[in-house]
């Protein structure tokens, strides 16, 4: 499972790789995919706010998927949305490393930009963290988060972003020896949402 998602993700990273669409969902929930909005049974937000016109200046409605797109289930599963803050992320991290599948938390990582090489890098480091993780997961501020340590001080004031999520791992060794040093990793906003990164 984890070469299939390997295989999809080098596809996406290709020059010649897809857009991403934002598609809305009948039940109003938001949909980055790239493939074809109608897939999800969504329309794609553009064309909600700019809708195609002919020459003629009528206009017209979408137009379908190719023919030749394979069905939604050969997808696997999809996510109908993202982390909108800091917390969600952290909440969906947790999710996905008690139940030790890198395949999801593969879904949570920031791929824009990434080759084939460092697709392979990072999901070996995922698979590392989804093995040895004991689902400990906090955000890191930095030192200046003023608003956050104090919130009562500052009212009105909105609370600093997160630099980072630390992850602890398992201690497998004996009392004598010492706890594994915790893995942090990035975390950026891009496109509304919250991602990981190394």
């Amino acid at each position: 499972m984890r070469i299939c998602f390997l295989l999809c993700l080098c596809t996406l990273a290709a020059p010649a790789a897809a857009e991403v669409r934002r598609c809305l969902a009948e039940d109003g929930t938001t949909i980055y995919t790239d493939r074809a909005c109608e897939h999800f049974q969504a329309r794609e937000l553009s064309d909600l706010t700019a809708p195609a016109t002919s020459t003629e200046g009528a206009p017209t409605a979408p137009q379908d998927a190719p023919a030749a797109e394979p069905p939604l289930s050969s997808y696997g599963p999809v996510a109908s949305d993202c982390a909108r803050t800091p917390e969600a992320l952290v909440e969906a991290l947790r999710r996905r490393l008690e139940a030790r599948d890198v395949n999801a938390l593969a879904g949570l990582y920031h791929w824009p930009g990434m080759g084939k090489a460092g697709a392979h890098a990072v999901m070996d480091r995922l698979e590392t963290l989804a093995t040895r993780s004991d689902g400990a997961v906090e955000l890191v501020y930095p030192e200046a988060a003023f608003v956050v340590l104090d919130p009562q001080a500052y009212p009105g004031l909105p609370p600093e972003d997160p630099e980072a999520v630390r992850i602890g791992y398992f201690h497998e060794g004996g009392l004598s020896e010492a706890a594994p040093a915790p893995a942090t990793l990035r975390v950026i906003r891009y496109a509304g949402c919250w991602w990981l990164h190394f």
